[in-house]
């Protein structure tokens, strides 16, 4: 069983400890256990609980009306809510329950509806992204087990490489070859999963070689494939000599392509850029440079 502080929930719901508190004393929504030390925290059901709860007070429900529901009503309220409505704050808290949950079948109708009703960019920026936010919040913090991020972003996962799949390749005559890999210990695929569809969607040509992949091993795809841009990530923690080391290995390796650099590890460090290199801020930044920067 996961252990949530009473932070944890405020970080996943909105609502804050003072306000959780009063809820308690007032209404009897939540018991927190106690540890032995006597600080307080709250299991995987109270997360689904308030989760719940928030969205529906969002909407307009009072607390006190709430309070007079079951966990049951009161979810299946969600649920519905969820159903109707492509509101980012709702399918976010209903996926927060899936995955305390890991329940796979609601993660992939969830998903499904949103990928139809908005589209997949709104749906990897709106929902997909600040929810992998979310829960890396909580996994840094030791509140939640790796395995659950690992259940929710092979999810995910499977419907980009789905989507990448159903692409209708649209080269035009100024199109550019990108190639797209990961380095050794860089398990972090997703957001290069999403530019490659990106990429393709945009009018470029792109292969994605993979992950764990040190830059030696994929230097025959610069004679065979002459790449115009090579982009790849660093999110996990390395240190920053290792980073600036790699990002002048690969630079030197693809001397005649544009190198792209995104991922925590290398924003987030105080580093000399090559003048071939470039850093990715963020997914707006990539999608003003493929539609206004690259010619």
């Amino acid at each position: 069983m996961n252990r949530f502080s009473i932070k944890d929930i405020e970080i996943l719901t909105g609502i804050k400890p003072h306000t959780i508190r009063i809820w308690e004393q007032r209404y009897g929504i939540l018991q927190p256990q106690r540890t032995a030390t006597n600080i307080r925290y709250y299991s995987d059901n109270d997360l689904k609980l308030m989760l719940n709860v928030s969205l529906l007070n969002k909407m307009g429900y009072k607390i006190s009306k709430i309070t007079c529901l079951s966990a049951d009503e009161i979810e299946n309220k969600v649920r519905s809510m969820a159903e109707s409505a492509c509101d980012a704050d709702i399918n976010l808290g209903v996926l927060l329950n899936c995955l305390v949950s890991l329940d796979e079948e609601a993660f992939e109708d969830l998903l499904n509806k949103n990928l139809n009703c908005i589209g997949l960019e709104m749906t990897m920026n709106n929902i997909i992204f600040p929810f992998l936010q979310r829960i890396g919040m909580l996994w840094l913090g030791g509140s939640i087990a790796p395995a659950f991020e690992h259940f929710f972003t092979n999810l995910v996962r499977q419907k980009l490489i789905a989507a990448i799949d159903k692409q209708e390749r649209k080269i035009g005559p100024d199109s550019k070859n990108f190639l797209l890999f990961l380095p050794p210990n860089e398990p972090h695929e997703l957001g290069l999963l999403y530019a490659h569809y990106l990429i393709r969607s945009r009018g470029h040509r792109s292969i994605y070689m993979g992950l764990n992949l040190p830059v030696q091993h994929i230097l025959c795809a610069n004679e065979m494939y002459k790449p115009d841009y090579v982009l790849t990530a660093l999110t996990t923690c390395v240190k920053i000599k290792a980073v600036e080391e790699f990002v002048q290995h690969i630079s030197k390796a693809f001397s005649q392509s544009k190198i792209l650099i995104s991922g925590t590890q290398a924003l987030n460090r105080c580093f000399q850029v090559p003048h071939n290199a470039r850093l990715v801020t963020d997914f707006d930044d990539f999608i003003f440079l493929l539609e206004n920067k690259i010619s």
